[in-house]
């Protein structure tokens, strides 16, 4: 089963510069800590709690290394979540189309 990590650095608060570099940032370790890059979600394999220990991880260690004084990295970072992905709809697909196959009758799930 697939789990996402949903990162969204808060660009409305904060100068454009820092949140871009931070993103920068994120998205290298998360890539480099085993995550791909789904859209902006970071996919993985592993359950819930290996994702999701791995993520804090990640993000603990770009604290380390950058020094966002005087505020904390979590204070630039709006939405820092995990999920699971298996009851995930696309709604870019066309209405009733499954993945893969064009038509057909997909059941929409809740996300």
């Amino acid at each position: 089963m697939a789990y996402g990590i949903v990162v969204n650095v808060d660009y409305e608060s904060y100068e454009y510069e820092i949140c871009h570099l931070l993103w920068t940032e994120i998205k290298s370790k998360m890539l480099a800590a085993g995550f791909r890059l789904e859209g902006r979600t970071f996919v993985t394999d592993l359950g819930e709690d290996a994702a999701c220990a791995r993520a804090r991880e990640v993000i603990a260690s770009i604290e380390g290394r950058f020094k966002f004084q005087p505020r904390r990295i979590s204070r630039y970072v709006k939405d820092f979540y995990g999920l699971p992905l298996d009851h995930r709809t696309d709604l870019l697909m066309a209405s009733g189309a499954q993945p893969g196959r064009a038509g057909g009758d997909a059941e929409i799930r809740p996300l």
